[in-house]
Protein backbone atom coordinates (compact mmCIF):
# COMPACT_ATOMS: atom_id res chain seq x y z
CA UNK A 1 0.00 0.00 0.00
CA UNK A 2 1.33 3.41 -0.92
CA UNK A 3 1.87 6.02 1.69
CA UNK A 4 0.43 9.48 1.26
CA UNK A 5 3.89 10.95 1.74
CA UNK A 6 5.24 8.93 -1.21
CA UNK A 7 2.64 10.47 -3.50
CA UNK A 8 3.36 13.91 -2.10
CA UNK A 9 7.13 13.48 -2.56
CA UNK A 10 6.59 12.27 -6.13
CA UNK A 11 4.33 15.24 -6.84
CA UNK A 12 6.88 17.67 -5.35
CA UNK A 13 9.69 16.15 -7.44
CA UNK A 14 7.56 16.57 -10.56
CA UNK A 15 6.88 20.19 -9.65
CA UNK A 16 10.58 20.93 -9.14
CA UNK A 17 11.46 19.34 -12.47
CA UNK A 18 8.83 21.43 -14.20
CA UNK A 19 10.18 24.64 -12.66
CA UNK A 20 13.74 24.07 -13.87
CA UNK A 21 14.56 25.14 -17.41
CA UNK A 22 15.57 22.51 -19.91
CA UNK A 23 19.36 22.10 -19.95
CA UNK A 24 19.43 21.65 -23.76
CA UNK A 25 17.36 22.64 -26.77
CA UNK A 26 16.83 20.11 -29.57
CA UNK A 27 18.90 19.22 -31.67
CA UNK A 28 21.58 19.88 -29.00
CA UNK A 29 20.82 16.80 -26.92
CA UNK A 30 22.77 15.74 -23.83
CA UNK A 31 26.23 14.34 -24.69
CA UNK A 32 25.32 10.85 -23.47
CA UNK A 33 22.33 10.71 -25.82
CA UNK A 34 24.38 12.01 -28.76
CA UNK A 35 27.05 9.36 -28.11
CA UNK A 36 24.46 6.55 -27.93
CA UNK A 37 22.70 7.75 -31.09
CA UNK A 38 26.01 8.02 -32.95
CA UNK A 39 27.10 4.52 -31.95
CA UNK A 40 23.82 2.83 -32.91
CA UNK A 41 23.48 4.90 -36.10
CA UNK A 42 26.98 3.79 -37.11
CA UNK A 43 26.07 0.13 -36.55
CA UNK A 44 22.86 0.57 -38.55
CA UNK A 45 24.66 2.20 -41.49
CA UNK A 46 27.47 -0.38 -41.43
CA UNK A 47 24.96 -3.24 -41.51
CA UNK A 48 23.06 -1.81 -44.46
CA UNK A 49 26.29 -0.75 -46.19
CA UNK A 50 27.53 -4.34 -46.04
CA UNK A 51 24.25 -5.63 -47.44
CA UNK A 52 24.28 -3.12 -50.32
CA UNK A 53 27.95 -3.83 -51.05
CA UNK A 54 27.20 -7.56 -51.24
CA UNK A 55 24.22 -6.99 -53.53
CA UNK A 56 26.03 -4.58 -55.84
CA UNK A 57 29.21 -6.68 -55.85
CA UNK A 58 27.25 -9.83 -56.66
CA UNK A 59 25.43 -8.02 -59.46
CA UNK A 60 28.70 -6.71 -60.90
CA UNK A 61 30.30 -10.16 -60.70
CA UNK A 62 27.27 -11.67 -62.45
CA UNK A 63 27.42 -9.11 -65.24
CA UNK A 64 31.16 -9.68 -65.72
CA UNK A 65 30.63 -13.43 -65.74
CA UNK A 66 27.87 -13.16 -68.35
CA UNK A 67 29.86 -10.83 -70.59
CA UNK A 68 33.32 -12.49 -70.39
CA UNK A 69 32.50 -16.08 -69.56
CA UNK A 70 34.04 -18.52 -67.12
CA UNK A 71 37.57 -17.25 -67.63
CA UNK A 72 36.77 -13.89 -65.98
CA UNK A 73 35.23 -15.66 -63.02
CA UNK A 74 38.31 -17.84 -62.60
CA UNK A 75 40.68 -14.86 -62.95
CA UNK A 76 38.88 -12.48 -60.57
CA UNK A 77 36.92 -14.93 -58.43
CA UNK A 78 39.39 -14.87 -55.54
CA UNK A 79 38.94 -11.12 -54.93
CA UNK A 80 35.18 -11.56 -54.91
CA UNK A 81 35.38 -14.38 -52.40
CA UNK A 82 37.64 -12.32 -50.12
CA UNK A 83 35.20 -9.41 -50.21
CA UNK A 84 32.27 -11.78 -49.61
CA UNK A 85 33.92 -13.45 -46.61
CA UNK A 86 34.79 -10.06 -45.08
CA UNK A 87 31.47 -8.28 -45.65
CA UNK A 88 29.15 -11.12 -44.65
CA UNK A 89 30.52 -11.59 -41.09
CA UNK A 90 30.86 -7.82 -40.65
CA UNK A 91 27.21 -7.29 -41.57
CA UNK A 92 26.14 -10.13 -39.28
CA UNK A 93 28.24 -8.72 -36.42
CA UNK A 94 26.68 -5.25 -36.84
CA UNK A 95 23.22 -6.82 -36.85
CA UNK A 96 23.96 -8.65 -33.60
CA UNK A 97 25.44 -5.54 -31.98
CA UNK A 98 22.31 -3.55 -32.79
CA UNK A 99 20.64 -5.41 -29.90
CA UNK A 100 23.05 -3.79 -27.40
CA UNK A 101 20.91 -0.68 -26.63
CA UNK A 102 19.04 -2.87 -24.16
CA UNK A 103 22.11 -2.60 -21.94
CA UNK A 104 22.84 1.13 -22.14
CA UNK A 105 19.76 2.97 -23.48
CA UNK A 106 18.35 4.11 -20.13
CA UNK A 107 17.47 7.25 -18.21
CA UNK A 108 20.65 8.63 -16.61
CA UNK A 109 18.68 9.62 -13.48
CA UNK A 110 16.47 6.65 -12.61
CA UNK A 111 17.75 3.89 -14.89
CA UNK A 112 14.39 3.27 -16.60
CA UNK A 113 14.98 1.74 -20.08
CA UNK A 114 13.93 3.75 -23.14
CA UNK A 115 12.35 2.28 -26.30
CA UNK A 116 14.41 1.37 -29.37
CA UNK A 117 14.13 -0.66 -32.55
CA UNK A 118 16.23 -3.83 -32.84
CA UNK A 119 16.39 -6.64 -35.37
CA UNK A 120 15.13 -10.08 -34.43
CA UNK A 121 17.83 -12.77 -34.73
CA UNK A 122 16.71 -14.58 -37.87
CA UNK A 123 13.96 -12.49 -39.45
CA UNK A 124 13.76 -9.30 -41.50
CA UNK A 125 12.72 -5.83 -40.28
CA UNK A 126 13.24 -4.18 -36.95
CA UNK A 127 10.80 -4.53 -34.08
CA UNK A 128 10.11 -2.12 -31.24
CA UNK A 129 11.58 -3.05 -27.87
CA UNK A 130 10.22 -1.58 -24.62
CA UNK A 131 6.81 -0.82 -26.14
CA UNK A 132 5.31 0.01 -22.75
CA UNK A 133 7.68 2.95 -22.33
CA UNK A 134 6.68 4.37 -25.73
CA UNK A 135 2.99 3.99 -24.86
CA UNK A 136 3.63 5.76 -21.55
CA UNK A 137 5.33 8.63 -23.38
CA UNK A 138 2.40 8.96 -25.78
CA UNK A 139 -0.11 8.74 -22.92
CA UNK A 140 1.73 11.43 -20.92
CA UNK A 141 2.16 13.51 -24.11
CA UNK A 142 5.94 13.51 -23.80
CA UNK A 143 7.57 14.65 -26.99
CA UNK A 144 10.23 12.39 -28.42
CA UNK A 145 12.53 12.16 -31.42
CA UNK A 146 13.14 9.24 -33.76
CA UNK A 147 16.14 10.43 -35.77
CA UNK A 148 16.83 9.31 -39.31
CA UNK A 149 18.97 6.14 -39.62
CA UNK A 150 18.96 5.82 -35.82
CA UNK A 151 16.82 3.08 -34.22
CA UNK A 152 16.69 4.82 -30.81
CA UNK A 153 13.62 6.73 -29.60
CA UNK A 154 14.93 9.78 -27.70
CA UNK A 155 12.41 11.24 -25.20
CA UNK A 156 12.61 14.87 -24.11
CA UNK A 157 11.45 13.92 -20.59
CA UNK A 158 11.80 10.59 -18.79
CA UNK A 159 8.33 9.05 -18.39
CA UNK A 160 9.27 7.42 -15.07
CA UNK A 161 11.04 10.16 -13.08
CA UNK A 162 10.03 13.22 -15.16
CA UNK A 163 13.68 14.29 -15.51
CA UNK A 164 14.11 16.82 -18.34
CA UNK A 165 16.71 16.25 -21.04
CA UNK A 166 16.01 18.80 -23.78
CA UNK A 167 13.31 21.13 -25.08
CA UNK A 168 11.70 20.83 -28.51
CA UNK A 169 10.49 24.40 -28.92
CA UNK A 170 11.13 24.59 -32.66
CA UNK A 171 9.83 21.09 -33.45
CA UNK A 172 6.17 20.26 -33.98
CA UNK A 173 6.40 16.50 -34.44
CA UNK A 174 6.21 14.12 -31.51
Amino acid sequence: MKKTMDDMASWRLRQENQEKPFPYVFPKMPPRFRLCCGFVRGLFLMEWGCIWALVLGGSAAGIVMLSRGKEALLEHGLEGLIVFFVLLPLGFLCRCLRNTPGRFWRCPCCGEPFPYYAPPPLRGGDELKREACLYDMEHLRIRYVKRRFCPLVVPSVCPACQCKFFDMRDRCEG
